[in-house]
Parts: C-alpha cells; sequence; structure tokens
C-alpha cells in the first residue's frame, strides 16, 4: 500500500444535488440497502463502529450502478419530451413511447447490466460495448430484448472512443459516467444518482463517521460521495483507494493536475481506469485527505474478511475493506491514519459476486485466507 496525504485541502460549495432519492423511491422494488454496523469485528479490533452499506443488494443488479443509469435515463427522457423532472413521475414517463431512443455505453459488466435493466424499465433500446476479455458471465446478463452487445478488442478506455463514435454515427445517447470537455450534463446526473446512497446512509447511520473510505476508478462514484459526505460530516476523514495497477487520481495527485495513466490488469475491473472524470476531479482535489494505491491482495483479503460477517463482495467492492483490515491490525499505520479506539469508520461495498465463478474461484472453501 502507498500513500499520497493531501497538504492543500480548500473549502468549496457543494457541486451536486441529492434529490434523485425522490425519483428512486418510485422505482419497482425498491428500498434502501442496507447499513451494516459490524459490532464484532469493530470490538475485535479496538474500534467504535465499522459500518458497511451493502450494495450487493440493490434492486437485483447486485451493484449500485442502477442508481445512475435509471436517474440520468430519467432525466434525459423528461428532457427529451419536455417534462419538468421535479414534477413527471415514473409512472408518466413510462406511458410513453420510448423504442427508438438508443443509449450506448461501454462497460465491463456492471455498468451494461445496470443500463440493460434501466432500458427495460423505460422500453428504450441500447447498444454496449464490452471490453477485450469482459467476462462472459456478463455477456450473458446483458444480452437480451432490445440490447446489442458487442466485444471490443482493445481496453475499457478503447471502448469508450468506440462508444463515442457509434453514438454520433446512429443518433446515439452515450451514458457514461465519466466527463470530459463537453460531455458533463449526463454524467453528471448519473453522478447525482449515485448519490442517493449518501442520503440513505445519512438516514440509516447511528454514529457520525470518523473515517471513510471510497474505491475509485475514474472517481466519480467517490468524487460525488465526497461531494456529499464533505458537507455531512464535515470532520470525517475521506480516503480514496485505488488499484496500483490503474492509479489515475493517485498520479493526478502527485502531479497536481489531471493526468492519464496506462492501466495494467488487475481482478478488480471495475476500477481500472486510466484518466479522473473531469467533474469529479476538482472535489477530489480539494477535499480528500488522502488517496491509497494498492495491490489486489488487498481486494482479496476484503472479499474473505467480508464473508466472515456473510457480506458477498466482488473484488472492486472488497479493496476498503482489505485495506481497513490491514491498517487496524497495524499500530504504524493506525497511527498515520489517525484510528484510535473511538473511530467509527464507514465503507460501501459496491458490488457482489457480479461474477460468481470468479467469486468462488477466490473466496470458496478451498481456497486459504490471505492475511
Amino acid at each position: 500500500m502507498q500513500q499520497f496525504i493531501n497538504t492543500n485541502r480548500k473549502e468549496i460549495p457543494p457541486t451536486f444535488s441529492q434529490d434523485a432519492i425522490f425519483f428512486h423511491r418510485q422505482l419497482p422494488n425498491y428500498i434502501p440497502t442496507p447499513l451494516v454496523d459490524w459490532q464484532v469485528y469493530a470490538s475485535q479490533h479496538h474500534l467504535k463502529n465499522l459500518f458497511i452499506k451493502d450494495e450487493s443488494q440493490r434492486l437485483g443488479l447486485k451493484s449500485f450502478k442502477g442508481l445512475g443509469a435509471s436517474y440520468a435515463m430519467f432525466r434525459i427522457l423528461c428532457e427529451r419530451n419536455h417534462l419538468d423532472p421535479q414534477t413527471t413521475s415514473l409512472a408518466k414517463l413510462r406511458t410513453m413511447d420510448h423504442s427508438k431512443v438508443t443509449f450506448v455505453c461501454a462497460s465491463h459488466g456492471n455498468q451494461g447490466v445496470a443500463i440493460a435493466w434501466a432500458t427495460s424499465l423505460f422500453g428504450c433500446s441500447s447498444y454496449l460495448l464490452m471490453p477485450k476479455g469482459s467476462s462472459k458471465i456478463y455477456q450473458n446478463q446483458i444480452k437480451r430484448k432490445n440490447v446489442q452487445v458487442v466485444i471490443t478488442d482493445g481496453s475499457y478506455d478503447q471502448a469508450i472512443q468506440k462508444a463515442r463514435a457509434w453514438a454520433k454515427d446512429n443518433d446515439g445517447i452515450l451514458l457514461q459516467d465519466i466527463a470530459w470537455d463537453g460531455y458533463t450534463k449526463i454524467p453528471t446526473w448519473i453522478i447525482e444518482g449515485y448519490l442517493t446512497m449518501a442520503k440513505e446512509i445519512q438516514q440509516q447511520i447511528s454514529t457520525t463517521p470518523t473515517h471513510i473510505f471510497l474505491q475509485a476508478g475514474t472517481g466519480a462514484m467517490a468524487g460525488g460521495m465526497i461531494d456529499a459526505f464533505h458537507h455531512m460530516y464535515p470532520k470525517a476523514q475521506l480516503i480514496i483507494v485505488q488499484p496500483i495497477s490503474s492509479p489515475c487520481l493517485y498520479v493526478s495527485m502527485e502531479q497536481t493536475k489531471r493526468s492519464s495513466v496506462v492501466c495494467q490488469p488487475t481482478i478488480m475491473t471495475h476500477l481500472n481506469r486510466g484518466i479522473p472524470c473531469l467533474i469529479t476531479w476538482p472535489i477530489i482535489q480539494k477535499q480528500v485527505n488522502c488517496i491509497c494505491i494498492c495491490e489486489d491482495d488487498a481486494a482479496i483479503r476484503g472479499m474473505h474478511v467480508l464473508k466472515t460477517n456473510d457480506i458477498i463482495s466482488g473484488p472492486s467492492g472488497a479493496l476498503t475493506m482489505g485495506l481497513v483490515d490491514q491498517i487496524v491490525k497495524s499500530d504504524a499505520l493506525r497511527n498515520q491514519f489517525q484510528i484510535q479506539q473511538d473511530a467509527s469508520i464507514l465503507l460501501i461495498n459496491t458490488e457482489g459476486d457480479t461474477d460468481p465463478f470468479l467469486y468462488q474461484s477466490m473466496v470458496g472453501e478451498d481456497r486459504c485466507l490471505i492475511i
């Protein structure tokens, strides 16, 4: 694990709305995902609390991504039909014909599954490009009515470029949570959809967190949550964790500017991103306390630890748990992160066993726990 401490934090006003929860409450089968207060672990490791927001149970999709995809589609369809999103209900929008609307996305899997689900909700179609090596489990989940899946021969970042070109040539609507110059409105809506997690946590949590660990690829979700949490819990330490194979935020902090990196292979495919999100990078740069980068072993450790409390997590979802488990077992690391016996730590398990075969290969009964 390597750590970059941000010594240039600045106060900035909130960037994103947290109102998407009013839309999400209208979704079929919506319920807030659980916030687990793992007192046994906290007591064993001399903490006051360890809270884990478990997104493996979100809308039957096994990840938080459906929050962003559905809210962004809602906002887009309201705009196309000249409807006020503040007064238009989901039920009303679903009575309208959206069959000629096609959403386009590049995804390793979780975002693709979410978009396939959301397009079926609104009666749209979607065109999904998956990077080379994407799991066949995801491919089979996504291949359904009105969804076309294409496996590309390149990386995720290359798949995004192909998705942009396809959307332009075929009158499609690009749906990505990473933003760039000229493409910010839709990513903003996706990120605002993610912030339903923050609103639910605020309503569920029993103690103000002292430390919040957030995993990140481009930093879209993490930056949005930092925007919310910084104003909900101004004294909390905000810590981002990335794979060492794709440390775009870490490198950007070191270079004091938004910088790209060449990604290397990792089991944390949903965090394997080469450049920070344009609209959340300034938030992260000014408000995060530190950024850590970790090897794949941290994710595997986290998967095993969470499993002992019957929480199922894929590698990308378990990374923060793996780092926290390493920290609390080391006096030196506890001192570095200022984790005392009154610490209340908050994590988000962003995904479940979205690839069950991969999950079993890492934490099955025949595998040894890495500690």
